[in-house]
């Protein structure tokens, strides 16, 4: 097999260029874009692999950049390990059998936008190719299993690091990358963000950047997509698009939680070469050099045998050297509780205007339009980035009800609530929100479980114990949530029948108990309307005052509070972005799963068994019986990587987020919902946010007109209702063709008919086929 590498030259363009194609072609007069940017080698001349990178580090004292033609050959010098890599998918298993949409993964309902993945089949399919010889070296094993989990299921709940896949991080020097439209309307042209900061920021009246058109002679459309879909872990080809851009909103977002993955993200496999030329419409092509970065402990790394000794051995068996890697896959959750003093807080954000209200970590802001009665609600997160601060929750309910005092105090009538770069966060707080906005209504959050032989076991089990309080409490307990009805279950038999729905298994449709004072999802949060919180101000907004500015990112709680707006609160949304098309785009498109588990989460469920089995044991009752072995979860040391590593970062979607009132049981996550209107950014909006917002607001409110096709209207502007959207066509269907891997199904080949359908080849790839 040929060594790993990612994007190498386009092996073909199958169809003809769009009239949307030949508007990004369209060549200017201006200038160069910018000097040439080559790489700067860092690497010795005699040594190879692993010994080049380290002798490189060595003579570095403040960076820690090699060559990439280095970095490559070091990982594709690792030799594989057969029985570890086996075994490494045996313990994995079991995990990966609670992710809760196998079924709808392995054969898609029509609204998937996305090729479909059989991971189980995966595994097994990897496993075979172990077996048989296949894999050349760890580092071809570990990107095949990285792929099949982390980004085939386009589910950023549904994650599995891998040690080789943390060494280094790539990047290319040419900088970030923005997409923008003249006027918001127009369809967008592709541009490196520091040539158009020359003409916005530094005011050089002698600069006219040039749009880029095309890398290494592959269209720059055609090439983000695939760099953005083949890495991002997003459910939807627009919102895939905009993670390879920067943005205001995702300037204050860590990287590794979205965005910008043109510059550094969208390359997890590395480069082909140290650099690649870049073409812009004014004729200019730029050689730009592609650099690795580590932050990898390299001394005495000589061979790959030596790095996989350091990084793919438990710690217990390993080398003692002390080394901390970037992880690429997964951000884990820091387990240090970290407030903001009053010096570090948050005041302001870059480019917004003056907050009335601010949240310390400065996820959450409000503001007032200028001579309006119009106020926007501002939120990145339901959680701060790094997930440290144990008030955080507290501070944004405390942050959005001060906003909602002032904005009643100043008479503001219209709101707008802004979630670009919204990953979700907290569960309960994603309710709280839309509990402070519609203090009258009643949630519905439904969800269900996947009912593994695990999952029933680990129900019955609890459930027979009767014990359920502030010491004892799982997930897996009928005590802990409430029926579809907002009812008590009465056994764990009532919860989870099971119900087969779609070819599999799954709990009775569950609901949260806001007045549970022993469930502890909320993390110790009294949702508004509940308990502490039982009697909120009166609503503030109407349905049709308010209105919701996506940009695709919107996932996990900022799902579970989009699906409450949209269902119940009846309100409409704006989204933004996306890829230089006219027509609909889906403005929730990160993970519409309702909560995410991790490996270490299980392991902690697990850890109530013995008591559970002793409680059973005094009361002479037989515990049920336990499953076969390959749903029961290994809590030792993994046979790959750091524990603690596959702890945190190891994670799967438990809960499908569900619909109210949907016969077909069809989680949300399979199900396309487009915005009501469709925006593009303008260069201005990368400097001053304000001008987005009062765009949305002339659309909202003043009748200014949506992207063509966007709107159901036939005049483009926005339609008067929630549900008035554009339906699923063809033009929502991904248009990259992705070379064969393991668990990789066939997209839909009605999928692709009209489709500017291309063929990027790796050179890991070739080998397989």
């Amino acid at each position: 097999m040929r060594a790993v590498s990612t994007l190498v030259a386009a092996i073909g363009v199958l169809a003809a260029c769009t009239d949307a194609a030949a508007v990004r072609r369209t060549a200017s007069h201006s200038p160069s874009s910018t000097a040439s940017a080559k790489p700067t080698s860092t690497s010795t001349s005699k040594k190879t692999g692993c010994a080049a990178v380290s002798a490189a580090l060595a003579t570095q004292s403040t960076t820690s950049t090699v060559k990439v033609s280095d970095a490559m050959a070091c990982l594709e010098s690792v030799p594989l390990d057969a029985k570890r890599s086996s075994d490494f998918i045996d313990y994995i298993e079991p995990y990966i059998q609670f992710q809760s949409t196998h079924a709808y993964l392995k054969n898609p309902p029509l609204g998937w936008t996305l090729p479909g993945v059989d991971v189980l089949g995966g595994l097994s399919e990897i496993k075979d190719n172990i077996n048989s010889g296949k894999y050349t070296s760890q580092y071809d094993f570990e990107v095949d299993l990285y792929m099949l989990v982390n980004v085939f299921p386009h589910d950023f709940h549904f994650n599995l690091p891998m040690p080789l896949l943390s060494v280094f991080s790539f990047l290319q020097r040419g900088g970030s990358l923005v997409s923008v439209s003249k006027d918001g309307l127009s369809l967008p042209q592709l541009y490196f963000k520091n040539d158009l900061d020359m003409e916005y920021l530094v005011g050089n009246l002698h600069w006219t950047p040039s749009p880029l058109v095309s890398v290494n002679d592959v269209d720059i459309v055609d090439y983000v997509n695939y760099i953005a879909q083949t890495t991002s872990p997003f459910q939807d080809p627009d919102a895939i698009f905009n993670q390879a851009m920067t943005s205001l909103a995702f300037s204050y977002i860590p990287q590794a939680n979205g965005g910008n993955l043109f510059l550094l993200g969208g390359y997890n496999y590395g480069f082909e070469a140290d650099s690649y030329n870049y073409t812009f419409a004014n004729g200019t092509v730029r050689e730009i050099g592609n650099v690795a970065v580590t932050q990898l402990d390299f001394t005495g790394i000589e061979t790959g045998q030596d790095l996989f000794n350091l990084v793919d051995l438990p710690p217990s068996e390993g080398s003692t050297t002390t080394a901390a890697a970037t992880s690429t896959t997964a951000t884990p959750v820091s387990t240090e509780a970290a407030t903001r003093t009053s010096s570090s807080a948050v005041t302001s954000l870059t480019g917004y205007p003056s907050p009335v209200a601010i949240h310390p970590d400065g996820y959450v802001s409000g503001y007032f339009l200028p001579n309006s009665t119009i106020a926007v609600l501002a939120m990145q997160g339901f959680a701060d980035a790094a997930e440290s601060d144990p008030n955080a929750e507290f501070l944004h309910q405390a942050t959005v009800k001060t906003f909602l005092a002032e904005c009643r105090k100043a008479g503001m009538t219209k709101l707008i609530i802004d979630v670009q770069a919204n990953g979700g966060g907290y569960v309960f707080t994603g309710f709280d929100v839309f509990k402070q906005l519609f203090p009258t209504i009643e949630p519905f959050g439904a969800n269900r479980v996947r009912a593994t032989p695990e999952v029933n076991y680990l129900g019955a089990l609890f459930s027979a114990t009767g014990v359920y309080n502030e010491s004892f409490s799982t997930v897996y307990q009928f005590q802990s949530s409430l029926n579809v009805n907002d009812q008590p279950f009465t056994s764990w038999n009532q919860e989870d029948p099971p119900q087969e729905i779609y070819g599999d298994y799954f709990t009775q449709e569950l609901r949260y108990n806001f007045s549970d004072i022993v469930t502890d999802n909320g993390g110790g949060l009294n949702v508004t309307g509940y308990l502490s919180n039982a009697n909120p101000p009166p609503q503030l907004f109407n349905s049709e005052d308010i209105v919701i500015i996506y940009d695709g990112s919107c996932g996990s709680t900022c799902a579970i509070f989009a699906e409450l707006m949209k269902s119940q609160g009846g309100v409409r949304s704006v989204a933004v972005g996306g890829r230089p098309q006219y027509g609909p785009m889906q403005g929730v498109a990160g993970s519409k799963g309702a909560e995410v588990f991790t490996y270490a989460t299980v392991a902690q469920q697990l850890a109530f068994v013995p008591s559970a089995l002793e409680i059973l044991k005094s009361e002479g009752v037989t515990p049920p019986a336990l499953p076969a072995s390959e749903f029961i979860p290994d809590t030792s040391d993994p046979p790959l990587g750091d524990p603690n590593t596959l702890g945190s970062g190891g994670r799967f979607n438990l809960r499908n987020n569900m619909h109210m009132g949907d016969n077909s049981f069809t989680p949300l996550q399979f199900i396309y919902e487009a915005a009501n209107c469709k925006l593009f950014y303008t260069p201005t909006d990368l400097y001053d946010i304000s001008g987005l917002w009062e765009r949305v607001a002339d659309v909202a409110w003043n009748k200014a007109k949506c992207v063509q096709g966007s709107s159901v209207a036939s005049d483009d502007t926005f339609p008067p209702a929630a549900y008035d959207t554009v339906a699923f066509g063809p033009g929502a269907y991904s248009t990259v063709k992705q070379i064969a891997q393991p668990g990789l199904l066939e997209q839909r080949n009605e999928t692709l008919s009209n489709a500017a359908v291309f063929f990027l080849g790796m050179n890991w790839a070739i080998a397989k086929e």
